[in-house]
């Protein structure tokens, strides 16, 4: 008899991004409930046949079955919560969104699970989507608001200008992105 053993995992998360791998597949990086920010595999997910290609798309909040392959996560299944239609139908909400997801992603190590994080990051997401008005304004608020929450959940306390603190921290200039006039916002 083998000694061969799966260990299945189902944490929710957040899909932040994806990236191609190999012909057929992608890496996921979520920030996990469970686990914190994690990089998971998906094979074959970019074939026409695959039945979770419709499910695996950036900003999808779900429930994610994950298996365990050689020290490494990936990904075998996920049960859609919620795919915050009205983030998917407005490119000024994909845009923040979008940068909500390049913040955890400079901002957080991987594999570190923070229960305060991990809500704010949820309830980020549903306010995005839930908002209606959505003027320039809006936008470049709601994304500084943001990165300010981050980064005091995060131990960095309260900071007078989150945008250039976070330029510091990350050694990288950090603008908040402006999609009425098509730039970036020092």
């Amino acid at each position: 008899m083998s000694n061969f053993r799966i260990s299945l995992s189902k944490t929710e998360a957040i899909i932040l991004k994806r990236k191609e791998f190999e012909e057929a597949d992608y890496f996921y990086y979520l920030y996990t409930k469970n686990w914190g920010k994690l990089i998971v595999r998906a094979h074959g997910v970019r074939k026409k046949e695959s039945k979770l290609k419709s499910f695996l798309e950036p900003f999808v909040y779900g429930k994610f079955l994950l298996t365990n392959n050689q020290g490494r996560k990936i990904l075998a299944n996920v049960e859609v919560v919620d795919y915050f239609p009205s983030i998917r139908s407005n490119l000024e909400k994909i845009s923040t969104a979008g940068f909500f997801a390049w913040v955890i992603d400079n901002l957080v190590l991987e594999g570190e699970a923070d229960e305060d994080l991990w809500n704010l990051i949820v309830k980020a997401y549903k306010f995005l989507d839930q908002v209606e008005k959505f003027s320039e304004n809006n936008v470049l608020k709601i994304q500084e608001v943001f990165l300010g929450r981050i980064l005091e959940v995060l131990g960095y306390g309260k900071q007078p200008s989150p945008q250039k603190f976070m330029s510091e921290l990350i050694n990288r200039k950090v603008a908040l992105f402006d999609i009425f006039k098509s730039s970036t916002i020092d």
